[in-house]
């Protein structure tokens, strides 16, 4: 076992054998990492916008008290906001939200982050805007967005989330009338949103004081 003992002794061998571990090391500790954050369904990778609706019946009527949610995009976040410096901040930001408060404070950074994000989801009706510019019949509608890292229990992923509701539906809806988890809802966990919604529409509701919420106009084609 002598010649054990000179290899690990030989200062050459630990100089050739020090970056190999801390390789090792840190591929390790990117896989604990992963691991971790699968466990805990915790996404910091990617951003969903999501759109934020009540049920249509068959004549065209909203239905009351009801609520249903479409993902319209789900991207990688450096895809949206290319600069680290800002994938950073809004990630550090978004870990400071609350069952309470599952909005994203921005500050001074809000309009930045959030024009961002809105040109991402015009992008989504662009054919529809130039429609619009050449004469065609279009509908077009204010939306409200707003940036939320929801903790609420049972949900599926803990991600960052653009949040997206017709203006009107959202001031003229009143999400307190009945509790959260008797609305005609997808699932019963869902009931949360509810919140995020109140919460969302009391915000907005400040004007130039709202912290969290951005308005934009969508456009699709006239049926």
């Amino acid at each position: 076992m002598e010649w054990v003992k000179d290899v690990f002794s030989d200062s050459s061998f630990l100089k050739a054998a020090s970056p190999l571990a801390s390789y090792l090391s840190l591929g390790f500790l990117i896989l604990l990492v992963s691991w971790w954050r699968w466990r805990n369904k915790i996404d910091n990778e990617s951003i969903i916008i999501s759109l934020n609706t009540p049920l249509i019946d068959k004549s065209g009527s909203q239905i009351s008290n009801s609520l249903r949610m479409f993902t319209l995009l789900n991207c990688r976040l450096r895809e949206v906001i290319e600069n680290r410096f800002a994938q950073k901040f809004l990630l550090r930001a978004g870990e400071k939200t609350t069952i309470e408060n599952p909005f994203i404070n921005l500050g001074k950074n809000k309009f930045s982050i959030l024009t961002l994000l809105l040109n991402d989801i015009s992008s989504i009706f662009a054919l529809w805007f130039v429609a619009k510019d050449m004469g065609a019949p279009v509908i077009e509608e204010e939306y409200i967005m707003a940036l939320t890292r929801e903790r609420y229990p049972k949900m599926r992923w803990e991600t960052t989330r653009v949040m997206l509701v017709k203006k009107s539906w959202l001031v003229e809806t009143n999400f307190t009338i009945i509790p959260p988890f008797e609305w005609n809802l997808q699932y019963p966990h869902h009931h949360w949103r509810i919140e995020t919604l109140r919460k969302m529409k009391e915000d907005f509701l400040k004007g130039e004081g709202s912290q969290y919420c951005l308005v934009l106009s969508l456009v699709v084609p006239k049926l």
